[in-house]
């Protein structure tokens, strides 16, 4: 049996899902399987997996069910020791799985590793890459993974199996927010174990759909009634705070899609401010945070300007921002 089971959760990635194996299949620690479930792709999805030559590749094919239940239909092919998840267009440097693995074992009580991430913009050319503030939770992180997902997406964790048995499988209820619910679960019984290092590639869209950040916002809600009807006493006066992290990504993502994603409408403006207000009304206190006032005068900004202009803009703040060299180099 390997030491590390990948889980893939495939739907519609054909021109991503052959480099994203690679990044798996090109890791410096090599005692693995890759688990794709291909969630019902309609295009060739499943070709392109095919044409691997490798025997740790295992391809399972179901009608689509989403990617939570993917990954619980991975989990049950899985054999491995230790379980990573991957989305189909994300990446990862080739010392993640040994970093994370070292990490846990080097820890008394962690069964879970995360380490930092990079957002790849590839709808961009040249395609760039900006790191994320780096985040220095470990040990007993439920309080701060119950404020803000930290973790960031669902291509990050390595985790034990161990831990796994004892919180359960992913639920599909919060829906666009099963990766939070899964690290809230995890961090309630098991320390997290930290890589300082950017480890992750995050591949960067603006591809939501106005009906699609409904629902993320709705799953928002779902999931902070569950976390907090779990949590103790004395942590509860996070939920504002946790609702408040959360309405304003959401107003981001309307901001991103009405600037920048085809097919925009006005109404994804008015979406952004209301998710906005949303927010400051979970969390008076958070106008004053200085990521406020820099959504605010966006938001006012957008409104104000033509969206060719705010394209324009975008382009030249990306000349002043600092970006990092190309990670797939050192694939």
């Amino acid at each position: 049996m390997p030491a590390i089971s990948v889980i893939i959760a495939a739907y519609n990635s054909q021109s991503t899902i052959s480099e994203t194996i690679s990044s798996v299949l090109n890791q410096t620690f090599s005692d693995l399987e890759v688990i794709v479930i291909d969630d019902g792709s309609t295009d060739l999805t499943r070709d392109r997996v095919k044409e691997i030559a490798d025997q740790r590749v295992k391809l399972f094919p179901y009608q689509n069910g989403g990617v939570a239940k993917a990954r619980n239909r991975g989990l049950a092919h899985a054999t491995g020791e230790y379980i990573a998840f991957l989305d189909h267009d994300d990446l990862w440097v080739a010392d993640k799985l040994e970093a994370q693995l070292s990490a846990i074992q080097q820890s008394d009580r962690a069964e879970v590793a995360y380490s930092w991430t990079i957002n790849m913009y590839s709808e961009e050319q040249p395609v760039r890459f900006v790191e994320c503030p780096g985040i220095d939770f470990k040990g007993d992180v439920y309080e701060q993974i119950l404020a803000s997902n930290f973790v960031g997406s669902g291509s990050n964790i390595l985790v034990s199996r161990q831990a796994i048995a004892s919180v359960g499988e992913f639920d599909s209820v919060p829906v666009s927010n099963e990766d939070w619910d899964f690290y809230i679960r995890l961090a309630a019984k098991w320390h997290f174990a930290l890589v300082p290092k950017y480890q992750v590639i995050y591949r960067h869209a603006a591809n939501s759909m106005s009906s699609q950040v409904k629902r993320l916002e709705t799953g928002g809600i779902i999931l902070a009634d569950k976390a907090y009807q779990a949590a103790p006493d004395n942590l509860q006066y996070l939920k504002s705070r946790f609702l408040y992290n959360h309405f304003v990504y959401c107003s981001e993502v309307y901001l991103d899609n009405y600037c920048y994603l085809a097919g925009k409408s006005e109404g994804d403006l008015l979406e952004g401010y209301r998710a906005l207000g949303t927010a400051i009304r979970f969390l008076p206190w958070g106008i004053f945070k200085t990521s406020t006032y820099r959504l605010i005068l966006k938001l006012l900004l957008t409104s104000i300007l033509p969206s060719e202009f705010m394209f324009k803009l975008k382009k030249i703040k990306q000349g002043f921002d600092e970006t990092t060299p190309d990670p797939r180099s050192n694939q």
